[in-house]
This record gives structure tokens, C-alpha cells and sequence, in this order.
């Protein structure tokens, strides 16, 4: 897959509340700075904990902003991927939005092909 398949993939995944799926795709080894936790993540039961409270969100989905996205390759095969992305979900009966900033570190000729993910919310303007 490419890097853009895998971020697609992943997309799906949260979309999906697929937690085994969200979880296969990071590497042994891989670390997740999530949107909503203050942790680093850097193991898979972790990484499984985080996602299982994301995917109990009601109404939980995650949508790209294509035109904000950017990627760069890597020697040895790696790919850099940043953008932005936006999850929604309920909080208190309220759909909220939560547009937030992302970075991945992909090996795409891997079979768990995610390295390191950081991702936070966008921050609110000093405006």
C-alpha cells in the first residue's frame, strides 16, 4: 500500500470503530501521541485501550481535509505523512468537532506499516 492507501485505511478503520484493525496497523515498537489522551502510547495494549475509548465515542467518525496534506519520502522507504484531519463525535448529546493537526511515519512495504503517529487538536487562535 502507499502511504496515502494506509492513512485511508486507518480513516476507515476509526470510522468503523474496527479497534483490531486500528491496532494491526502499528508496528512493534510503534509509539501514538493520541488527540485526546496526554500519553505517549508506545505498546500495543496501550495503543488498544486508547482506541477502544475513541471507537465508544457516540457517533464517532474522522473525515480528511484533502487539501492539507503532505507527504515526504524518506530514505529507506520510509514516508512522512502530515495534515489535517477532524474527528466528531457526542459529548453530552452535542455533536462536536475536533479539527486536529497529524503526523505519521510510515514503512509501507510493511505488514503493520505505522512507526509513529503524533496527532493533537488544533489550537484556538491568541485572536
Amino acid at each position: 500500500m502507499t502511504g496515502q492507501e494506509i492513512l485511508e485505511f486507518w480513516l476507515q478503520a476509526v470510522n468503523d470503530g474496527d479497534v483490531d484493525t486500528l491496532v494491526d496497523l502499528y508496528a512493534d515498537g510503534a509509539t501514538l501521541f493520541p488527540t485526546f489522551s496526554p500519553h505517549a502510547l508506545a505498546d500495543a495494549a496501550a495503543i488498544r485501550s486508547y482506541f477502544e475509548a475513541l471507537a465508544s465515542r457516540p457517533a464517532l467518525a474522522v473525515s480528511l481535509y484533502r487539501s492539507r496534506l503532505y507527504q515526504h519520502e524518506l530514505p529507506g522507504g520510509l514516508v512522512v505523512l502530515a495534515g489535517v484531519y477532524a474527528f466528531k463525535f457526542e459529548v453530552d448529546d452535542d455533536l462536536l468537532t475536533f479539527p486536529s493537526r497529524f503526523t505519521l511515519v510510515l514503512d509501507p512495504g510493511a505488514e503493520r506499516p505505522i512507526r509513529h503517529h503524533h496527532s493533537a487538536q488544533v489550537p484556538r487562535t491568541l485572536n
